[in-house]
């Protein structure tokens, strides 16, 4: 896996090393550098505080394989739906989905991680993948919506509750550590 200097030097003499599309990802990582550069301080790079460890996670785990251009681009998609986020669980669960036209068919893992935040009654009735896709869209929208307005998200102490919460509270200037119970109460 590229690291973040690599990453850095390749962007920088494009013209230099010619296309990146001559690898798998090359093609998607000059997509993400137009979406999102890089920040003069490694603290606040999102590359190398986000996106590094989510790759380094998924390919450790082979969800996604860096020879693969097609997961490059689901990658890609990832990335556009559901930003700059270091967001485990959510990729796992979005890859899933995108590789299986039914939501029944995706792992038992990933089916009780849209249970905790999905009625059984709304999930029988989505008619693919897609529609699931677009329901946790929406989940992240309104769980961010309702931070935003200083209010406690219905599911916040779900797995993916907690890592949406964890990202972008990852993204302020809190510096206390609270378990999430913890800022909860108060």
């Amino acid at each position: 896996m590229l690291k973040i200097g690599e990453v850095r030097l390749v962007a920088k003499n494009l013209a230099r090393f010619g296309e990146l599309g001559d690898f798998a990802w090359g093609l998607v990582l000059q997509k993400l550098i137009k979406m999102q550069g890089f920040a003069e301080r490694e603290e606040y790079c999102p590359w190398k505080q986000e996106l590094q460890p989510l790759l380094a996670d998924a390919f450790d785990k082979q969800i996604l394989s860096p020879e693969s251009s097609a997961d490059s681009e689901l990658f890609l998609n990832f990335v556009k739906d559901f930003g700059f986020f270091n967001l485990p669980i959510l990729l796992n669960l979005y890859l899933d989905l995108k590789r299986h036209h039914r939501p029944n068919e995706i792992s038992k893992e990933n089916q009780d991680v849209l249970k905790e935040i999905l009625p059984a009654e709304v999930l029988d009735k989505l008619p693919n993948s897609e529609a699931v896709i677009e329901q946790l869209r929406r989940f992240k929208r309104n769980f961010q919506r309702e931070l935003l307005a200083d209010k406690i998200p219905q599911q916040i102490e779900s797995s993916l509750g907690l890592e949406i919460f964890n990202a972008l509270r990852g993204t302020t200037k809190w510096e206390r550590y609270d378990s999430v119970s913890e800022i909860v109460k108060t």
